[in-house]
């Protein structure tokens, strides 16, 4: 059976755009492991509808499958209802990390399937059953399928601990690989690949909903199969830099060391970056990390304030922030440090001590870049704290609020007050930058 999964025309971001690359996972692991076929389709690269109905039309596609994050699920959910007006035997499926959050079911949404948490196995399970013409689907877990009239919500599973058999990538799946931009932003601003060695977070960022993902664990890759699929992007994309995408690549010593000593009897050679938090840095693992090519690390610093970090449950201080910073540094490895300006209950004291805190870790102006203002993500403990008060009493998810204050289709933290208190607090960091560079 012929099925494609479909990145949606959206928003880009300040390092340009990238492949999708959960669906290229289950792409991969369903053609692997089946007699499916599962192309991949990309409207960031293309986002003329009428070439996605002839591709569809050409390849005698059954199944399509739409990934959907909160900022563009009304993309979604407008490619569906195209979708059913013009294929109307045409079997749609929609997942990602929105509707795995957010278990509303639109019913002007023409969709068959809702797929939560890991895609793999259950889109895998639905293509078996279509090509069985077994329409009974309350065997597979972590779907919501349309019986007659009505969602029918099969129970959820924990998700697979051992993700080794649904990584690596079949990289031919991209027909336009060279037509992807990404950069680091560094000096020179090399083109990037990214990448994943995990997936899931462990902790419980009151503003983050990455925690119900993936039941508040991180699954790794083993380190060989980690490398398998290093080794293939570098073959597929010579002379890129590889970004890792996990949220937390440095957590664990004996991975990385383990990682760092299969590279090294390799032979390869590579440069990368990566996201970290404070409390994963040490001067051993930034050492391995510069041997093994590191050159960017990126920290959700988000506040130097030891309040403000506390209101986010970031559970991590200022001085912890100082000292991972320092370390880095003084290896050569450039920094990166993500703030959140304006959460509730941050003062202009407290912008201060975040000031500070930059200042003693060294941190210019110049490696620091800001939101202004908080998005109140499904799921986290800050959109459920402000939903009353800065949210329509009729709010849903599959609605839109033309007048409501967003960024990129989702609710923001925001009036007039804050915008007024926004300016005062831009001018103390950008003295920061003035200072610093």
């Amino acid at each position: 059976m012929n099925a494609v999964v479909i990145k949606c025309s959206t928003f880009g971001s300040a390092k340009g755009f990238g492949f999708q690359i959960g669906l290229l996972y289950i792409a991969s692991f369903i053609n692997r492991v089946s007699g499916h076929r599962v192309h991949y389709y990309d409207m960031q690269l293309d986002d003329d509808y009428s070439h996605l109905a002839e591709f569809i039309q050409a390849n005698d596609v059954a199944l399509a499958g739409i990934t959907c994050n909160s900022h563009e699920r009304h993309s979604a959910y407008d490619l569906a209802k195209r979708l059913r007006r013009d294929f109307a035997d045409l079997k749609i499926a929609v997942g990602g990390a929105h509707h795995t959050i957010v278990r509303e079911f639109p019913r002007n949404v023409p969709v068959d399937f809702y797929v939560f948490n890991d895609g793999e196995i259950s889109l895998l399970k639905i293509l078996d059953h279509l090509e069985a013409g077994n329409h009974d689907f309350s065997d597979i877990q972590d779907i919501a399928f349309l019986s007659e009239t009505a969602y029918c919500l099969n129970p959820l599973q924990t998700v697979k601990k051992d993700i080794d058999d649904i990584s690596l990538i079949d990289w031919s799946l991209l027909k336009r690989a060279e037509d992807y931009q990404l950069t680091l932003p560094i000096k020179g601003e090399p083109e990037i690949v990214p990448l994943l060695s995990s997936r899931g977070c462990p902790f419980d960022c009151s503003f983050c909903a990455a925690r119900l993902m993936n039941f508040r664990t991180i699954r790794w890759m083993s380190p060989r199969v980690f490398v398998d699929e290093l080794e293939k992007v570098l073959q597929t994309f010579p002379g890129k830099m590889v970004f890792i995408y996990d949220d937390h690549f440095l957590l664990k010593s004996k991975r990385l060391n383990a990682i760092h000593e299969e590279v090294r009897a390799r032979g390869i050679e590579f440069q990368w970056g990566a996201y970290t938090r404070a409390d994963a840095v040490d001067e051993q693992k930034i050492k391995i990390a510069r041997e093994m090519g590191c050159r960017m690390l990126s920290f959700g610093f988000e506040s130097g304030s030891n309040r403000v970090l506390k209101l986010m449950n970031k559970r991590i201080t200022s001085s912890q922030q100082i000292r991972a910073l320092r370390i880095v540094k003084k290896h050569g490895i450039v920094t990166r440090c993500s703030l959140i300006l304006n959460f509730p209950g941050e003062t202009l004291v407290d912008v201060l001590r975040t000031v500070v805190t930059l200042l003693r870790a060294g941190v210019k102006g110049s490696e620091t870049i800001v939101a202004n203002k908080v998005i109140l993500f499904p799921g986290t403990a800050v959109f459920e704290k402000l939903r009353d008060t800065f949210l329509p009493a009729d709010f849903s998810w599959e609605r839109k609020y033309p007048d409501l204050p967003a960024y990129k289709d989702v609710p923001i933290y925001d009036s007039w007050l804050i915008r007024v208190r926004t300016r005062l607090k831009r001018l103390i960091l950008k003295a920061h930058r003035l200072l610093t560079g």
